[in-house]
């Protein structure tokens, strides 16, 4: 077990840390975030796909433990996870702005923009994910039919 978490962190860890680093850089340090409000959406694509990623590539790794794992129910659970993280994320938020008396939250409709961009960016990487495994079964079909 100690292995595939070694190598999802490895291979797909760098993700979703570097988006979240980033995302403090640029509102943090750089105040991006008043200077041009809309690209807090693009940086939740952006964590939709970096935590979609590393969520793919965990539960490919997972099938050495838990065996055989049909590609879409992967993709499936993947989505299903990078929701729960957006939300988790926007409950971190409003908990944020309570404890400690900041704005980080906008409301309402932020926060259901927020989800939806994330999972905006969840599903580019899906498809794309989707498309390299539907090449690669047909391109099994193919070398089965020439041998």
């Amino acid at each position: 077990m100690r292995s595939w978490i070694k190598l999802s962190l490895w291979e797909a860890g760098w993700a979703p840390i570097s988006v979240f680093f980033f995302s403090l850089l640029l509102g943090n340090i750089f105040n991006v975030y008043a200077l041009f409000p809309g690209i807090d959406k693009t940086v939740h694509i952006w964590g939709g796909m970096a935590i979609t990623h590393f969520f793919a590539t965990s539960i490919f790794h997972s099938q050495r433990i838990v065996g055989a794992i049909h590609s879409d129910r992967q993709l499936l659970f993947a989505l299903g996870l990078t929701l729960l993280v957006a939300v988790a994320w926007e409950g971190i938020e409003l908990f944020w702005d309570i404890a400690f008396k900041t704005k980080t939250n906008h409301g309402l409709t932020d926060t259901l923009l927020d989800i939806l961009f994330g999972l905006l960016g969840s599903l580019i990487v899906l498809f794309f994910r989707a498309g390299k495994e539907t090449a690669r079964i047909s391109q099994q079909g193919k070398d089965k039919q020439l041998s």
